[in-house]
C-alpha cells in the first residue's frame, strides 16, 4: 500500500485520518523523499537529453516570478536531509520534537474547542439560570400582587359589606323612626279630628236644643200675649232674638209684654 501511495502521490483522506501521528510523519517523510528522487531523476534525464541533442534546451519565459535554488559548495542544489546534516539532532529526536509539537498544537486546538463548548455551556447555563431567576422573581411578584389584590378585594368586600350593613341598620332605624312618627302623627290627627267632630256635634246639638227651646218659648209667649192677633200669627211684643249657644246660663227668651 505504501508503494501505491508513493507511486500515486495520493492518500485517501479517510485512510489518512485512521493513521497515527507517527505514521503520518513517516508517510510525509517518504513522500518527500519520493518527490526529491523524481526531481533528481528528471533533472538528470533532461541534462542527458540536452547533451546528446535529443532534446532542445528549455527556453524560460520572461516572468517577474522566478524560483532560484540554493546552491551548495559543489555548485549543486543544496539539499538538507533531516538528521544527517552536521550539527543536526538525530532523526528520532527531531521526530519526537515534531510529534510533541504537533501533539501540543493539536491538544491546544482541542482545548480551545473544548473551551468554546464549555464557555457556551457556561453562558447558556447562567443565561438560563438568570432567565429562570427572573421568571421566579416575576412569578413571586405576580403572586404577591395577586395576593395583595386578593387581600385588597377581600378588604374592599368586607368594607362594602360593613357599609351595607350599617346602611341597612340606618335604613331600619330611619324607617322605624318614620313609622313611629307616622303613628304618633296619626294619633294626633285622630284626636284633633275627633275633638273637632265632637265639638261640631255638640255645637249642632246645642243649636238644635236652643232652636227647639226658642220655638217652644215663643209659642208659649204668643199664646199668653194679650195683643196676640186672632187673624194673624204676628206678635207685636218685643221678643229677643235667638241667642247663640255660647252665651252662659242659657237664658230663655220671654215676652216683654208679660214682664211689663
Amino acid at each position: 500500500m505504501l508503494q501505491q501511495i508513493l507511486q500515486d502521490m495520493y492518500i485517501d483522506p479517510e485512510l489518512l485520518a485512521e493513521l497515527s501521528d507517527v505514521q503520518k510523519h513517516i508517510l510525509f517523510y517518504k513522500m518527500r523523499e519520493e518527490q526529491l528522487r523524481r526531481w533528481r531523476e528528471r533533472e538528470a534525464w533532461d541534462a542527458l537529453a540536452q547533451a546528446e541533442g535529443l532534446r532542445p534546451a528549455k527556453v524560460k519565459r520572461a516572468s517577474n516570478k522566478h524560483l532560484q535554488w540554493l546552491l551548495g559548495a559543489d555548485g549543486e542544489v543544496w539539499v538538507w536531509v533531516m538528521g544527517e546534516g552536521p550539527g543536526d539532532k538525530p532523526y528520532e529526536e527531531i521526530s519526537e520534537e515534531l510529534i510533541a509539537e504537533r501533539a501540543r498544537l493539536q491538544a491546544q486546538k482541542e482545548a480551545e474547542e473544548l473551551w468554546r463548548q464549555k464557555e457556551a455551556e457556561i453562558t447558556k447555563k447562567f443565561r438560563d439560570a438568570l432567565a429562570n431567576e427572573k421568571a421566579r422573581i416575576l412569578a413571586e411578584k405576580w403572586k404577591v400582587e395577586m395576593e395583595d389584590r386578593k387581600a385588597a378585594k377581600i378588604l374592599e368586600e368586607r368594607i362594602h359589606e360593613e357599609f351595607k350593613r350599617k346602611e341597612e341598620e340606618e335604613r331600619r332605624r330611619g324607617e322605624e323612626q318614620i313609622r313611629l312618627q307616622e303613628e304618633q302623627r296619626a294619633k294626633e290627627l285622630y284626636w284633633t279630628l275627633k275633638q273637632a267632630q265632637l265639638h261640631s256635634q255638640a255645637s249642632e246639638n246645642e243649636e238644635r236644643e236652643w232652636e227647639e227651646q226658642r220655638e217652644l218659648s215663643c209659642t208659649q209667649a204668643l199664646e199668653a200675649c194679650p195683643t196676640f192677633p186672632t187673624s194673624s200669627s204676628h206678635c207685636e211684643c218685643d221678643l229677643p232674638s235667638f241667642q247663640p249657644p255660647s252665651l252662659p246660663h242659657k237664658a230663655r227668651p220671654v215676652c216683654m209684654t208679660l214682664l211689663g
